[in-house]
């Protein structure tokens, strides 16, 4: 069964006249999972408030708050150490600063910069990863037999891995639990979904394309860092330089 998740990002304005205006948005992402194919689907859209009792509560406590740090303050999220965090990559901020049509963007959920649907989809968990190690054993009976499978073995073990491992770095669960979830989108590179490790490293996951060649990634060519990049799912960690560091 697929699954669709509904993240809920509000975003509000002030006008700070003697009649204080004041202007909710909620803008909600679908993604979507279970696909024979893996396919990642995300659309944005916007959701019109209706004025009742709760709209008028929220603008209230809205109206007495000083600060976007403020609404986070009781969350035990630090919002302004987040930003300084994920702005502090100075091949990131380069990249921004020359290309005035991207964005990044930055998202919490239920007091966190990332939920259960991200940790599974780019770590999985223990149990999965035994799934894929106990499939990989069955694939080696192959080689010590004169039956040929009617499937290619290679490409059958990488969907395993995709499927069961995620990304297979295998991050404790302690330690990717604390990932910041960010977005960079402009019309000049493929959109792009990051995380930001709890050891500065950075993870690229996922890319809007399908296709290795012509695709960049902050104006790189991601086919410069190989050729068995399985896009969407990029699936390549960086250092606090932008340099790529090998999987082992």
């Amino acid at each position: 069964m697929n699954i669709i998740i509904i993240f809920l990002l509000l975003v509000f304005q002030f006008g700070f006249s003697q009649n204080t205006e004041k202007e909710i948005t909620i803008v909600y992402n679908l993604y979507a999972s279970g696909f024979d194919n893996n396919e990642y689907l995300y659309s944005t859209d916007t959701i019109k408030m209706v004025n009742d009792s709760k709209s008028y509560k929220l603008l209230s406590a809205i109206s007495n708050t000083q600060s976007l740090s403020d609404i986070f303050k009781n969350s035990g999220i630090d919002t302004l150490k987040i930003l300084d965090r994920v702005q502090s990559f100075k091949f990131i901020t380069d990249y921004l600063q020359n290309d005035k049509e991207a964005t990044l963007d930055k998202y919490y959920f239920n007091n966190a910069g990332i939920n259960e649907y991200n940790i599974n989809n780019v770590n999985k968990n223990p149990t999965e990863w035994k799934k894929h190690e106990d499939y990989v054993q069955i694939m080696k009976l192959y080689d010590a037999s004169d039956i040929k499978p009617s499937f290619d073995i290679e490409n059958s073990i990488k969907t395993s891995e995709r499927n069961n491992c995620g990304c297979n770095y295998r991050f404790d669960r302690a330690f990717i639990e604390k990932g910041i979830f960010f977005e960079i989108t402009s019309s000049q590179n493929a959109s792009s979904i990051w995380f930001l490790l709890p050891d500065n490293t950075l993870l690229l996951y996922h890319v809007q394309s399908y296709h290795l060649d012509g695709t960049k990634v902050l104006d790189i060519e991601l086919s410069e860092y190989g050729e068995n990049i399985n896009l969407p799912w990029a699936c390549l960690l960086f250092d606090s330089n932008g340099k790529l560091i090998v999987k082992k």
